[in-house]
């Protein structure tokens, strides 16, 4: 009858949700950025819907949890990267483990993997020198004589390609 109509349409929803990856420190990192800022990105090619947006950064028994955006301060996004400038700044050997717990593309796609996490410990101090032979200040009667260093740090390690001793 002159009522009915047939029709059909098709629409598509792009698969995945936002993928979260850490920029700077990487995971596993020793930083010894006095002034270190947590980097990562957060990117969808429909866009993140910043209210969705769950963050954590864990220090010692102080946990910093912004449940969506906007956020504090000290917290910026600017719809790709996620940036967060700790209003006290990182201590020496301090273990931090930063996550996007949570988020969601505009149209409702789920990051994954969910939770996205990692960590990185701050090293912000010299190795160590303890003269074991060789006191300054010694005269010898050698011209070779026996001259022994330990080098020690206690955290992110020694590279010894950068080791340069003048005698």
């Amino acid at each position: 009858g002159p009522n009915r109509h047939n029709s059909s349409w098709q629409f598509y929803i792009a698969p995945g949700g936002p993928i979260p990856e850490a920029i700077r420190p990487f995971d596993g990192a020793y930083s010894a950025c006095v002034a270190e800022s947590v980097v990562a990105t957060l990117r969808d090619e429909d866009g993140v819907a910043e209210s969705t947006v769950v963050f954590q950064v864990v220090r010692g028994t102080d946990t910093l949890l912004v449940d969506g955006l906007p956020t504090p301060e000290d917290l910026t996004y600017d719809g790709t990267t996620l940036i967060y400038h700790p209003a006290v700044a990182f201590a020496n050997a301090e273990t931090v483990e930063v996550c996007i717990i949570y988020s969601e593309d505009i149209i409702g796609n789920v990051q994954e993997p969910r939770p996205y996490c990692w960590e990185f410990i701050m090293d912000l101090t010299s190795p160590e020198m303890d003269i074991i032979a060789g006191a300054p200040d010694t005269v010898y009667q050698t011209r070779y004589p026996h001259l022994e260093i330990d080098l020690l740090d206690r955290l992110s390690g020694l590279n010894d390609s950068t080791v340069i001793l003048n005698v």
